[in-house]
């Protein structure tokens, strides 16, 4: 306003009668009145058990449909089954299985996510004016800098945060398989033997899609479009359409672990030994990429230069493609350990205790 007064562009007149404007504004009003609602949480839940001396078993259902103050959504499946056996008077066999696959897509932007460039919201800001039509903030670039652009073949290049979410969606999937089997053999009194082991099968996928008309897109679109003064031609090196952002990564996860527990109680002793060993084992994959010019109803894309720079529109600074999610990995991590614990007890006022480990 006052730059806009020092040129003349406004008189002291108008820039008075808005800031009164601005002192009866308070952007967390517009954040109550088009951003957050009330939460709604449901959840299902069916549980089955039934079981003898000898043998046990579970079955657990559950079902969660959730939609956040921001209109995002989260849906849960699980599903869990433990069993128990015994056999004779010695062996005990427990396993236990469960699955469970999640989904989450994103909502509208909550009060701290919708900044300018410098990282700051104006508290004064607006999202809608009387007629509840979206109103254009200026995000990396001023305003009267964009309406002052005379190049008809860049795509609009301003801000609506009212809006613009409906053109920027996220979701994630997310799927885990975990199975366990315990066994538990006692060899004589006062001490048993037990085998452990536990895999793990963990598959994340992330999608993230701007298309044309969202910000992000148009904003990278713009900034990387090269101008021909001579030709009048505009030429963009980031295609028009929308960027595609993916994100997997699988976990294999394995672990073994054995060991032998010895008990003996008296009326003066107490003895308590413990000693085994363990083996981890996890393999994660992970992969990321993104695609411009990306088309989500024909599956269509169009290709792009990594390799170069190129100057920018405003600045004409030279600078590369972002490319911040192409990525490769594999990591296997191995970990063995043996463990021992001892403890004595004499007439339960005193306790000696000795611990070993080795990874």
């Amino acid at each position: 306003l006052l730059l806009a007064q020092t040129r003349a562009t406004a008189t002291p007149a108008q820039t008075k009668a808005a800031i009164v404007q601005f002192r009866n504004q308070d952007v967390r009003n517009d954040f109550l009145n088009y951003m957050y609602r009330r939460p709604i949480n449901r959840q299902l839940a069916l549980n089955l058990s039934e079981g003898t001396a000898k043998s046990s078993w579970g079955i657990n259902l559950g079902y969660d449909a959730n939609i956040g103050e921001l209109a995002a959504t989260y849906q849960r499946a699980i599903a869990k089954l433990n069993h128990q056996l015994k056999i004779g008077q010695r062996l005990h066999i427990r396993t236990s299985m469960s699955y469970t696959k999640s989904d989450t897509k994103s909502g509208r932007p909550g009060y701290g996510d919708v900044k300018m460039n410098n990282g700051a919201l104006i508290p004064y800001l607006r999202f809608a004016d009387e007629e509840g039509n979206a109103i254009a903030m200026a995000n990396g670039h001023s305003l009267s800098y964009i309406n002052g652009l005379t190049n008809a073949n860049l795509l609009h290049w301003k801000y609506y945060p009212l809006t613009d979410y409906l053109n920027s969606k996220g979701s994630s999937n997310q799927t885990d398989l975990l199975a366990n089997i315990n066994l538990s053999y006692g060899l004589f009194k006062g001490l048993k033997a037990e085998v452990l082991y536990q895999y793990q099968q963990q598959q994340t996928y992330n999608k993230n899609i701007a298309d044309e008309q969202s910000y992000a897109a148009r904003n990278l679109i713009n900034t990387y479009a090269q101008f021909n003064a001579a030709t009048g031609v505009t030429t963009f090196i980031i295609p028009k359409g929308g960027i595609l952002d993916q994100t997997e990564s699988k976990l294999t996860a394995t672990n073994l672990r054995g060991q032998l527990n010895y008990n003996l109680n008296t009326n003066l002793h107490s003895l308590t030994i413990l000693m085994g060993a363990e083996r981890q084992e996890g393999l994660t994959n992970t992969f990321g990429n993104r695609t411009y010019g990306y088309n989500d109803e024909r599956l269509n894309f169009s290709p792009v230069d990594y390799t170069r720079t190129y100057p920018t529109y405003i600045t004409g600074a030279s600078s590369f493609i972002p490319n911040s999610t192409n990525d490769f990995g594999s990591m296997n991590r191995r970990f063995i350990s043996f463990f021992g614990n001892a403890a004595y007890t004499y007439r339960e006022k005193y306790i000696l205790n000795v611990s070993a480990r080795k990874d």
